[in-house]
């Protein structure tokens, strides 16, 4: 059995070998003319970080034993290898050295406080009914009683209500110091790739012309009448969309080599008010053209 951290695909054959599907190199985020779709998937977006020229450490465990999905050892093997746990040190004048207030057997995704209540989300990934090892209030996901319960059924996912008392908090001092002992290790390098000149060059004289069949087809549009008119706008909003969408891809291609790739706080995280814009104005066009594609396929 093979446990992936971060692994989109792997194959096992029966002599043993185990294969890990890892890069996944696109430049272009669409496919147009589908077969079963009306209209294209995804935005026509130049997006080179996709070609994954990077260096990325891939993880995987395996066990080997005669056991199956439902055997909860192998979650709880899994739940260690996908999420180790965390330990702090922290200088205390506490005298409490543990807090042991729940114990099961399911795989635990959420533990949290919601308003006075600490609330925990299991689920039950197997095809068998749970015991639970007591009986627990079952909540909504906001803490709202729904009904006692003492065993997880199959493929389920429960909230439940922990009814311990919280231990007694001092009052911290104005510093402490938390030092993490086992920190996360980033398993992803950095990015070496960056946008092509030429590709965004072609890009922007795209747009130009793009921009000059957007006018056209508007005046057809207003011209038009009865189904003809609504395949000429349904036409507009694809050629509008598109327009829209290789200006925003442009100017983030262009903000990225402006700064050779360099990724800090501000790019990745301060609002760009001309590329929020842009971004606000190709979703709208985005939904318009979608339900276009709808209008033109039902109307006669």
């Amino acid at each position: 059995m093979v446990m992936g951290k971060g692994i989109r695909a792997y194959q096992a054959v029966d002599s043993g070998v185990i294969s890990l599907t890892l890069r996944r190199s696109v430049e272009w985020l669409t496919a147009p003319d589908l077969k079963y779709r009306s209209g294209d998937a995804g935005p026509f977006m130049y997006v080179p970080d996709a070609r994954c020229e990077r260096t990325v450490r891939h993880e995987i465990a395996v066990v080997i034993g005669k056991t199956t999905l439902d055997d909860l050892a192998i979650h709880r093997l899994n739940a260690g290898f996908q999420d180790p746990p965390l330990i702090m040190s922290a200088q205390g004048a506490g005298e409490q050295t543990e807090w042991q207030f729940l114990q099961e057997d399911l795989p635990l995704s959420s533990l949290g406080i919601y308003g006075d209540k600490l609330l925990a989300r299991f689920y039950n990934p197997t095809t068998s009914n749970c015991p639970l090892t007591r009986e627990y209030l079952e909540t909504t996901v906001w803490g709202t009683p729904k009904t006692t319960i003492e065993t997880a059924p199959a493929k389920c996912i429960l909230t439940l209500e922990i009814a311990e008392a919280f231990p007694a908090l001092g009052v911290p001092p104005d510093e402490r110091v938390v030092t993490s002992m086992t920190f996360p290790e980033w398993r992803v390098g950095d990015n070496n790739g960056l946008p092509d000149p030429n590709v965004i060059e072609q890009l922007e004289t795209k747009i130009v012309g793009l921009e000059l069949q957007v006018a056209q087809v508007e005046e057809e549009w207003r011209n038009e009448s009865g189904r003809e008119r609504y395949l000429v706008r349904h036409r507009y909003y694809m050629l509008k969309r598109e327009l829209y969408e290789l200006r925003l891809s442009a100017l983030l291609n262009r903000r990225k080599l402006d700064v050779r790739g360099r990724l800090d706080h501000d790019y990745l995280y301060a609002l760009d008010p001309e590329i929020a814009e842009l971004g606000a104005q190709l979703n709208e066009l985005r939904i318009k053209r979608r339900i276009y594609d709808y209008v033109i396929g039902v109307r006669p």
